[in-house]
C-alpha cells in the first residue's frame, strides 16, 4: 500500500470535486504500482497525486518529476483522440485505455468518459502490470461514482490468473517469403478463436506474415458489422500510423519510461490491439476481439515473442 500521498489540485476546482478526488485517492492508496496519477478534462489538468518522499530534501525532486508527468499527460489528450479516430472504423467501440511502455516503465491513459481521462505512471518492470490493474480499478470506481457502467479496461475482471492452451481453430495463414513463413508457422500454434484472434509481423512497413481466426465460426458475432477483410486492411493502415506515432513519442517519452518505447496497447470497448517493437526492425501487431480476453491475449502474444526472440519480454 502507498503511504504519504500528496494531492495537488488546480485553482478552478471547488467543493463539488471532493468525492471524485477522494475516490481516486483511495484507489491510489490501495496499492503501490502507480508512481503518479493525474486527472484531466480536454487536456486541462484538474488534480494529481503521488507518494512523496518523507525526507524534505527529496521532495523538490519529486515535485519536479510530477510536473514532467503532468506535461505529458496534457499531450496525451490529443494522442488518444487521434488514435480513437483510427480505430472507430473497426466497429469495436471507443478507445478506453492506452499503454505506452518500455521494459522498465509505462505511461497509462484511461478514458473515464468522453474528454475526461486519467493518466498514470509506473516506474520499474515489476510495477507495470500492478499499476495497470490499479488504474483499471480506479477508473471503474470513478465511473461507478458517476453512475456509469463498467467497461473492464485491460480485461482484468474477472481477475485472470492463468493462460489455458489455445483452442483448435480454423485459421488463415499467410507468409510472404521464407522468413514470413517461419513467423507464420510459429504463430499458428498460438492464434485461436478464444483469445489471440490475429497476429501479424512486419519488417519495416512490409507485411511478412499474418495469421488470424476470423473465419472460425467461434468469432462470427464479431463480424456482424466489419468484415474479416476490412479488419485486415484496417490493421495494416493502423500499423503504418502507429509506426510514426511510436517514433515521435518514443523520443519524447524515453526519459519518463527509463528506456525505449517498445509496447503500445490500444484497448477499445470490444477487444484490444497490441503493438510491439522487436529486434531486427520487426514489429508485431496482435489483436483480440473479446474484451474479456484482453489480458489473456497479450500473455499469449508475450509467449510468441519469447519463443521467437528469446527472453521474458513484458
Amino acid at each position: 500500500m502507498a503511504t504519504n500521498i500528496v494531492t495537488d489540485q488546480a485553482g478552478h476546482l471547488d467543493e463539488r470535486w471532493r468525492r471524485l478526488i477522494e475516490t481516486v485517492r483511495r484507489g491510489m492508496a490501495a496499492d503501490d504500482g502507480l508512481r503518479y496519477l493525474a486527472h484531466f478534462t480536454d487536456g486541462i489538468y484538474n488534480f494529481g497525486m503521488g507518494p512523496v518522499p518523507v525526507p524534505d530534501e527529496e521532495r523538490d525532486g519529486a515535485q519536479g518529476e510530477f510536473e514532467r508527468y503532468r506535461r505529458i499527460g496534457r499531450r496525451l489528450n490529443e494522442v488518444a483522440e487521434t488514435a480513437d479516430s483510427w480505430l472507430r472504423p473497426l466497429d469495436s467501440g471507443e478507445l478506453i485505455r492506452l499503454v505506452f511502455a518500455s521494459e522498465r516503465g509505462a505511461i497509462l491513459h484511461f478514458g473515464v468518459r468522453p474528454h475526461e481521462y486519467l493518466v498514470g505512471v509506473a516506474r520499474g518492470a515489476d510495477r507495470i502490470e500492478t499499476a495497470d490493474r490499479q488504474l483499471a480499478k480506479i477508473s471503474e470506481d470513478v465511473r461507478a461514482l458517476l453512475a456509469l457502467g463498467p467497461k473492464n479496461p485491460g480485461g482484468y475482471q474477472p481477475l485472470p490468473d492463468r493462460l489455458d492452451a489455445p483452442a483448435r481453430s480454423e485459421l488463415r495463414v499467410v507468409g510472404a517469403d521464407e522468413s514470413g513463413r517461419a513467423f507464420a508457422e510459429l504463430h499458428r500454434r498460438h492464434v485461436s478463436h478464444t483469445d489471440l484472434h490475429y497476429l501479424a509481423t512486419y519488417v519495416g512497413d512490409r507485411l511478412v506474415s499474418e495469421v488470424d481466426a476470423f473465419d472460425d465460426p467461434g468469432v462470427d458475432e464479431f463480424f456482424i458489422g466489419a468484415t474479416p477483410d476490412s479488419r485486415r486492411s484496417r490493421y495494416a493502415d493502423i500499423v503504418r500510423r502507429v509506426n510514426v506515432l511510436a517514433r515521435r513519442l518514443g523520443f519524447q517519452m524515453r526519459a519518463l519510461l527509463d528506456g525505449n518505447l517498445t509496447r503500445i496497447v490500444l484497448d477499445v470497448e470490444q477487444g484490444a490491439l497490441y503493438y510491439r517493437v522487436l529486434p531486427d526492425d520487426v514489429v508485431m501487431l496482435g489483436v483480440t476481439l473479446d474484451q474479456r480476453m484482453v489480458w489473456e491475449a497479450e500473455q499469449r502474444m508475450n509467449k510468441v515473442i519469447a519463443e521467437q526472440f528469446g527472453g521474458d519480454r513484458p
